[in-house]
């Protein structure tokens, strides 16, 4: 086997592609004599992730503000009431009122 290949490598060392310049490459285990650049796959490159750093977390502490409740003095819940009422069937009226049919 050895004198083999290396016979094929003389006659192969001769020949005008070996003198062209030209890429011969003898196959082992596989059958027949490969001619011309093997072209592998390209090496696939991954870039590492770009890591983005978070900001820090600021904890703001709760501000308790004392804001007294509104009220409206001299008027009792009862009495808004009845004049929300009021106030409200005196714009219905009113839109009725520019209504066209």
């Amino acid at each position: 086997m050895k004198k083999l290949l290396l016979a094929g490598l003389m006659a192969l060392s001769t020949s005008t592609a070996f003198a062209g310049g030209v890429n011969v490459d003898i196959n082992v285990g596989i059958p027949g004599i490969g001619y011309g650049p093997i072209y592998y796959p390209p090496a696939q490159i991954v870039e590492r992730p770009v890591y983005v750093v978070p900001p820090p977390v600021v904890y703001h502490p709760p501000r308790y503000v004392y804001r007294p409740g509104y009220v409206e003095y001299g008027r009792s819940n009862k009495e808004w009431r009845k004049e929300q009422r009021r106030a409200h069937k005196r714009w219905r009226k009113q839109q009725e009122r520019d209504w066209d049919d």
